[in-house]
Parts: structure tokens; sequence; C-alpha cells
């Protein structure tokens, strides 16, 4: 019985494995072309002029893709 519980528990936590890396290989395919993207030169400009905080302009960037 012991077995099984382990069992199921081994898969479960592979088929959480395989979703976070689904998950984050569409995250980095999204991010791929944020690096010369106009919306990353504002965000950069407005938290370096006081208006956003780095963490605010992340969840903005993150919003927009």
């Amino acid at each position: 019985r012991k077995a099984c519980g382990e069992l199921g528990g081994r898969r479960l936590a592979r088929v959480r494995r395989e979703i976070v890396a689904l998950a984050l290989h569409d995250v980095h395919r999204r991010f791929g072309g944020v690096a010369g993207d106009a919306r990353l030169d504002t965000l950069a400009a407005d938290v370096l002029a006081g208006v956003l905080d780095p963490v605010a302009a992340a969840d903005t960037l993150v919003e927009t893709l």
C-alpha cells in the first residue's frame, strides 16, 4: 500500500516538474525579444527617474507580454 502512495507521489512530482518546465519554456520564448523592445527602454527610464521601482517595472513588462 505504501509503495503505491510513493509511486503516486513520484508521478505527481514528475508531472509538476513537467508543467513548470513547459511554463518556463513559454516565458523564455515570450521574453526572447524583450531586450531590443522599446517598452523595456521606457520602463528603464521610468525606474531611473524614480517614477517606478524595478519590481513595478518588471510587473508592467510581464503584463504586456
